[in-house]
């Protein structure tokens, strides 16, 4: 949500192959606890996240010695910026 591009109608976000070097990602192996099921099993959806997707969450902040604070943080930021590209996607379908 912070680098894809968001312009492409109905909410999606776009990245190119060359820019996920730009992202920051976990080392799985300090996710010993989540396997491939648990990531088949969930569903995206950051506004109304999963039970797998909330574990997956947890595992991700535990790793990276988040607060409760910082937790809850990220999370507020997270459902703002997915909220808003939905509602910009809403508004232009409703044109034309």
């Amino acid at each position: 949500n912070i680098e894809g591009r968001a312009n492409f109608g109905a909410g999606v976000l776009e990245i190119e192959v060359y820019e996920t070097a730009n992202l920051a990602i976990v080392n799985p192996q300090l996710l010993p606890e989540l396997d491939a099921a648990v990531f088949n099993a969930t569903d995206w959806d950051a506004l109304t996240p999963s039970a797998a997707r909330r574990r997956i969450d947890a595992a991700v902040y535990e790793a990276l010695g988040l607060t409760a604070d910082e937790r809850e943080a990220a999370h507020a930021g997270v459902v703002e910026l997915v909220g808003n590209r939905k509602r910009r996607a809403g508004s232009v379908r409703g044109r034309g």
